[in-house]
C-alpha cells in the first residue's frame, strides 16, 4: 500500500479504503471463523491480535498520510473503518451463525462428537498434563460449533423476515447486515466514549467533533489525495508546523525539503515566523499577520471565522459537525 498510497499522488481517500476492505482486511480475515476467538480456552493469545491491531495501524496511517503520533481511533473515525478486532468478531460470529441448522451442520457435529468421545479415552491415559490440555483444546466441539440461536431469531426479527426465517439466503442476509449494526454501533459507542474523554482532558482539536459515519468520508469526494492529507493532519493537529516539530524532537531542513530526525536535543523552536509562541494549527488560520490577506479571502467566501467549519463542512456536501455529548463530571 506504501507504494500506491504516497503523500503526493495515488488515488483519492475513498479508493484507498475501498482497496483496503476489499483486499488487506479480506486477507487478514481469511476463514478467522476457524481460528479467531476472544473467550474459552482456544481464545487467540494476545501476541497475535496485538499483531493484527499493529498491521492495520500501519495500513491507516498510509491511507491518511498520518504520522505516527496521531491516534489510531481519530484515523478510524476519519476513514471510516472499525477496529481490526471488532471486524474479525463481526465475521467469526456470522459465519457460525450462517452455518447452524445448515445440512453439513449436523453431521460434522456427530464427526466432532465421535473425535471428542475418543479423544477423553486417550486422555485418560498417562501422558503430559500439557499435551492433556493442549489435546482438550483442539477437539472441544462446544467452542468450535455453539448453537447461536439467539442471534439467529435477533437477526430475523431484525430483518423482518418472519415465515421466511427458513430460508437459508434470506437468513443470511438478515445475519450478515445485522452483525454489521452491531459492529457499527459498537464503533459509534467506542468513539463517543473516547472524544468525551478527550474532551474533558482539555483537547480541543477539531477531530474529536462530530459523530462517526459515512459522512466524515465524504468530506473528502472533491479532494484529491494531498488535499485529503492536508485536511486529516490539520483535524487532527499533526501536521508540520512547528509546534508538532518540536515536541517530535523533528527539524524541517529547506534544503533537503524533508523532516529529519534529531537524536537528543530540539533543532526547532515552536514560535511562529510572526513572533507567536506557538505555530499551530489554530495559530495559522486565525491569529497569524504573515496569513493576513488568505485569511481575509477564506472570511469573504464562507462568512465566518469558525476554524472548525472551515476543515469540515465548507467546500463539501456534509452538514456541520455536532459536539459528542459529554457526561458531567
Amino acid at each position: 500500500m506504501a507504494k500506491i498510497f504516497r503523500p503526493s499522488s495515488g488515488p483519492k481517500l475513498k479508493f484507498g479504503r475501498q482497496l483496503y476492505n476489499s483486499v488487506v482486511r479480506a486477507t487478514m480475515a481469511y476463514r478467522c471463523s476457524i481460528w479467531y476467538r476472544t473467550t474459552g480456552r482456544t481464545a487467540l493469545q494476545g501476541s497475535l491480535r496485538n499483531k493484527l491491531t499493529k498491521a492495520q495501524n500501519r495500513c491507516l496511517r498510509v491511507l491518511a498520510g498520518a504520522y505516527r503520533p496521531t491516534s489510531i481511533e481519530e484515523l478510524q473515525k476519519e476513514v471510516v473503518t472499525e477496529s481490526a478486532l471488532l471486524y474479525l468478531e463481526r465475521r467469526a460470529t456470522a459465519t457460525k451463525a450462517k452455518f447452524v441448522d445448515t445440512p453439513n451442520y449436523h453431521g460434522l457435529c456427530r464427526i466432532l462428537n465421535d473425535i471428542c468421545d475418543r479423544a477423553r479415552v486417550v486422555c485418560t491415559v498417562r501422558i503430559h498434563s500439557s499435551e492433556r490440555q493442549r489435546l482438550q483444546r483442539v477437539v472441544d466441539p462446544s467452542e468450535l460449533l455453539r448453537e447461536d440461536w439467539g442471534l439467529i431469531k435477533a437477526a430475523c426479527d431484525w430483518w423482518g423476515l418472519g415465515e421466511d426465517r427458513h430460508d437459508f439466503r434470506k437468513r443470511n442476509v438478515a445475519i450478515r447486515e445485522y452483525t454489521r449494526a452491531l459492529a457499527t454501533e459498537a464503533s459509534e459507542d467506542g468513539w463517543r466514549a473516547y472524544a468525551a474523554e478527550k474532551l474533558q482532558q482539555g483537547k480541543s482539536r477539531t477531530s474529536l467533533y462530530g459523530d462517526w459515519g459515512m459522512h466524515n468520508l465524504r468530506t473528502h469526494d472533491q479532494l484529491s489525495r494531498p488535499q485529503s492529507i492536508i485536511l486529516i493532519q490539520m483535524k487532527t493537529e499533526q501536521i508540520a508546523l512547528k509546534d508538532f516539530m518540536h515536541r517530535c524532537k523533528v527539524s524541517f531542513t529547506p534544503r533537503r525539503a524533508g523532516l529529519r530526525l534529531i537524536d537528543g536535543q530540539l533543532a526547532e523552536t515552536p514560535h511562529c515566523e510572526c513572533g507567536a509562541p506557538q505555530q499551530t494549527v489554530r495559530h495559522c488560520l486565525l491569529e497569524c499577520p504573515r496569513l493576513e490577506l488568505p485569511r481575509r479571502d477564506l472570511l469573504a467566501k464562507t462568512g465566518h471565522s469558525d476554524m472548525r467549519l472551515w476543515l469540515t463542512r465548507d467546500g463539501s456536501s456534509t452538514q456541520p459537525l455536532s459536539e459528542p455529548h459529554v457526561p458531567p463530571c
